[in-house]
């Protein structure tokens, strides 16, 4: 039995917490044995795969799952929380061939090109009005991470085919895609937490003193009146 007010406040403000604390474990649930079934859930889509898993360098909060499916392919963007478990944070998915994503991680942009083809790729290069770049590849799949503004440029890809090689190119221009939701979670569990404060703030040991402090100050046994009855 309640006995008390404060007893009150402190089971509505324990309450809030568990509340609070339970939508943050609900929100942060994927790991390395549920990220296929979870990326599959988002993009109601039962033909998705992981084809690589890159961890951002300097954050150790952030890792980025290159998956496909069927018809297309795409990034995840997921986030670590305190019980070392992720969020998903964001999708980007396309039926380019080549196709390119930036997140703003840690206030610096983090550009991710990614690309898939029915032929084996032998080196990938970028050609932008600055610079050219080139790097090896020998895989079905492309995927480069970096530090750095988003990519708009010229992509060339170059091909084993026996007993010759072949090269293509296309223009890319990547997208600025959002990471607000890394925030957005931990955010609400403190808002009901000061927001239970608030509204049991009447409901504390203290809260009736002020009133009563109050009415002391008030003048006794007519004073006031007989006062202001002689002026």
């Amino acid at each position: 039995m309640i006995k008390s007010k404060g007893q009150l406040r402190l089971i509505i403000m324990i309450l809030s917490s568990l509340i609070g604390l339970l939508l943050y474990l609900q929100s942060f649930n994927i790991d390395s044995t549920n990220m296929t079934n979870k990326l599959a859930k988002h993009l109601e889509d039962d033909n998705v795969v992981i084809v690589n898993l890159h961890e951002v360098a300097e954050r150790e909060k952030d890792i980025i799952a290159y998956y496909e499916a069927r018809d297309y392919h795409g990034i995840a963007l997921l986030h670590k929380g305190f019980n070392n478990k992720y969020q998903l944070t964001n999708l980007h998915k396309s039926t380019y061939t080549i196709a390119g994503v930036t997140y703003i991680l840690g206030g610096k942009e983090y550009s991710i090109i990614y690309g898939k083809s029915d032929k084996t790729i032998s080196k990938f290069s970028y050609i932008t009005t600055s610079q050219e770049s080139s790097y090896e590849v020998e895989s079905k799949y492309l995927f480069r991470a970096w530090y750095g503004k988003k990519y708009d440029g010229i992509i060339g890809l170059n091909y084993v085919i026996e007993p010759k090689s072949e090269a293509e190119q296309f223009t890319l221009q990547s997208v600025i895609a959002s990471t607000w939701k890394n925030i957005l979670i931990p955010l609400r569990s403190i808002i009901i937490f000061i927001l239970a404060y608030l509204f049991t703030m009447p409901l504390h040991k203290n809260a009736n003193n002020y009133n009563f402090a109050a009415y002391n100050k008030l003048p006794k046994d007519g004073q006031g009146v007989r006062q202001n009855w002689y002026r």
